[in-house]
């Protein structure tokens, strides 16, 4: 086992600390906490996100709750997508908020770029592509994904 294949498991859990700082590690979600080794680091709630194990295009670890853009050479259409775990599928996904396309699309190694997170920047959720991102509201965006 490499050090990143290492890393990967130990992190498989991530949560924002109370001074907005992510977390790594294990989790203790009865208590809302990161564990560290022996330490147990206080998260807020409804910020867990698990790792997917899968890398964007720049080998960074997607997390539930990661907003994506697919890549150009994917068959996805390059709109937000939010990541999520899907128990009737067994798998992550790329959830679509657009009436104009599928709801799901395959999450596939290094086929889509992480520009974010629902807990930092909802907002992008709001757009459809990136030239029309601005300043929203956050709160239809989160408000749809969890009814999912």
């Amino acid at each position: 086992m490499n050090y990143n294949e290492f890393e990967e498991y130990v992190n498989e859990y991530r949560g924002l600390n109370e001074d907005g700082v992510w977390e790594y590690g294990g989790i203790d979600d009865k208590h809302q906490m990161i564990v560290k080794g022996f330490c147990y680091i206080k998260i807020l709630k409804n910020t867990i996100g698990k790792s997917t194990h899968c890398r964007d295009i720049n080998g960074v670890i997607a997390y539930t709750g990661d907003i994506v853009l697919p890549s150009p050479n994917s068959n996805v259409p390059s709109t937000y997508k939010l990541i999520k775990y899907i128990p009737e599928y067994g798998k992550f996904v790329m959830v679509s908020n657009s009436p104009d396309e599928d709801k799901y699309y395959d999450l596939t190694q290094g086929m889509f770029e992480i520009v974010g997170n629902i807990h930092q920047n909802g907002q992008l959720l709001n757009k459809t592509t990136p030239q029309q991102c601005n300043k929203t509201h956050v709160n239809s965006a989160w408000n749809f994904f969890n009814t999912i």
